[in-house]
């Protein structure tokens, strides 16, 4: 993780909705300017697209790569519209990043089925429940290559999401461990070498 970044230019999307905040922001951004030659960034779930569009501006400002925005892109108990995509799509042309995001309908799981394409950086931010969280990341890590980079939204306030980030962690296969300290947490870690040994990251 000791690639130099570019002069940060994010903008970042406070009138999309959304619930990640500026810092979190701006921690996607670098992220998805790491391990450029690894492969692409994937996000699952990506709601109405501030957080892709952060991450987004990180892969344009490095011109290497894509975002894929995986979710059903369909309301919720907050969100009556049954087709959110469209204003998707307006929200991430309206800030320029349209050419390097690639919306993917559909759920999370059967996309990963029919996935073939490494990964730089895997973003989960979909059902925040334990068993989501573990069948997300079982369904996804595979296909991330090694030194790259895997991170949680609400990991300090979703217990489900903490739990689940301490067990991975416990497994030894991955380092590097840091969370952002604010309300609702971003914690991303480092998918090692098989051959690599690690300790315990003691995060969180």
């Amino acid at each position: 993780m000791s690639e130099t970044l570019r002069e940060n230019n994010l903008v970042f999307p406070r009138e999309v909705r959304g619930w990640l905040n500026p810092n979190e922001g701006e921690i996607l951004y670098q992220l998805a300017q790491r391990n450029k030659d690894l492969g692409i960034v994937v996000e699952l779930g990506s709601y109405y697209g501030r957080s892709t569009i952060c991450l987004a501006q990180g892969v344009q400002d490095v011109n290497n790569g894509k975002v894929y925005a995986i979710d059903l892109f369909k309301g919720n108990r907050y969100i009556s519209s049954s087709d959110l995509l469209p204003k998707f799509q307006e929200n991430v042309a309206s800030y320029g990043v349209i050419d390097v995001v690639n919306p993917v309908k559909g759920d999370f799981s059967d996309v990963a089925k029919a996935w073939n394409i490494p990964i730089r950086l895997l973003f989960i931010d979909g059902v925040h429940q334990y068993e989501g969280v573990k069948r997300d990341f079982a369904d996804w890590e595979k296909y991330v290559a090694a030194g790259g980079i895997i991170a949680f939204h609400d990991s300090l306030n979703s217990p489900g999401v903490t739990r689940f980030i301490i067990e991975i962690l416990r497994s030894g296969k991955f380092s590097q461990c840091q969370t952002l300290d604010s309300y609702a947490g971003l914690t991303y870690t480092v998918k090692a070498n098989p051959d690599d040994h690690i300790l315990d990251s003691g995060m969180l």
